[in-house]
């Protein structure tokens, strides 16, 4: 049984917690996406790592970016669970 769920809501925000900088998702994504749709990517490094900011310690590494998706995304790295 997981804790997780298999899908997380829109208007969640992603937070890299290098530069306190964060984007907001613009659709509902599942724990197997390779692409996050985001609202604007200008504040956050082209590839790295961001945090959920819902409580469950999710961290998603990304590739590379568009001006409104996370691209190249792994969910659940660094351990934690997409």
């Amino acid at each position: 049984m997981s804790f997780f769920p298999s899908s997380v809501p829109t208007a969640l925000q992603l937070l890299d917690a290098r530069n306190n900088k964060s984007v907001t998702l613009t659709a509902a994504i599942n724990d197997v996406v390779t692409t996050i749709p985001v609202a604007d990517t200008s504040d956050i490094p082209t590839a790295g790592y961001l945090t959920f900011e819902d409580g469950s310690n999710e961290v998603i590494q990304y590739t590379g970016t568009t001006a409104t998706t996370l691209t190249g995304v792994t969910r659940g790295a660094d351990g934690t669970t997409a």
